[in-house]
């Protein structure tokens, strides 16, 4: 399963949702990556 957050205003939880999708799959044994491109 590949899931990818692309778009949003600032502020909205894109990171927080991200992470814990990460978590989240992380405990059921899934291999994770999460990056962020973000220049700031």
């Amino acid at each position: 399963m590949k899931i990818l957050f692309i778009i949003g205003k600032g502020g909205v939880g894109k990171s927080s949702l991200s992470a814990l999708c990460g978590l989240h799959l992380s405990q059921k044994n899934k291999k994770v990556l999460i990056t962020s491109l973000d220049p700031a």
